[in-house]
């Protein structure tokens, strides 16, 4: 048994796992006798019941915890869904800025590293070298003030659900116009078709 809440020790223990059920699952296809995975993966789900107490139970693994590589790719997948959406709800308009601001945010601190503790200046030289720079203030103000719990007005609801998707979709382009190279792989790790 192996317990942690450290997502790189865990990774390296989940790959290690799945080495371990791959040559498991290979040998196999030789034995029908033998079991297909010697290792599994699990987390320790916790809710509370209909008393207000805290209980909790092991399930198996989601998908996040299983093919990830890490929290990036896990929201720039999130990005790809949301752009995609013909409309979304309000549920998903905040997830949508909330994986729109933590996207750009990692790219960038990547790609510029100079500038690493200040968003918005960061922000202001990456989109600059692309053709939404006329939406720098739009994107920005999105990104920024609905990935936040700050400054909500009354009609911040309605702007999440209208623009929501434009956004997500506009993040993309912007990542794909200052490193295409980047952009396509991580089109390729998310196993989607290219947008």
């Amino acid at each position: 048994f192996v317990l942690t809440h450290n997502f790189n020790y865990f990774r390296l223990v989940r790959d290690w796992f799945e080495s371990k059920n791959k040559k498991q699952r290979e040998k196999h296809n030789k034995d029908k006798n033998k079991p297909q995975s010697i290792c599994n993966i699990y987390k320790l789900e916790t809710k509370l019941n209909g008393s207000n107490l805290r209980v909790s139970e092991i399930v198996n693994a989601d998908d996040t915890l299983l093919h990830y590589s890490s929290e990036y790719h896990f929201q720039f997948d999130r990005l790809i869904k949301y752009s995609r959406e013909p409309k979304i709800d309000l549920d998903m308009a905040y997830l949508a800025a909330n994986a729109a601001r933590k996207t750009t945010e990692t790219f960038l601190k990547f790609k510029y590293p100079k500038k690493v503790n200040d968003f918005r200046n960061l922000f202001e030289k990456a989109i600059k070298k692309t053709s939404l720079s006329d939406k720098e203030e739009y994107l920005y103000k999105f990104i920024n003030k609905y990935s936040h719990a700050q400054d909500f007005d009354n009609d911040s609801s309605d702007n999440q659900l209208d623009e929501g998707v434009n956004v997500a979709s506009d993040i993309l382009k912007m990542i794909k116009e200052i490193d295409e190279t980047h952009y396509l792989e991580m089109m390729d790790v998310c196993n989607q078709d290219m947008v």
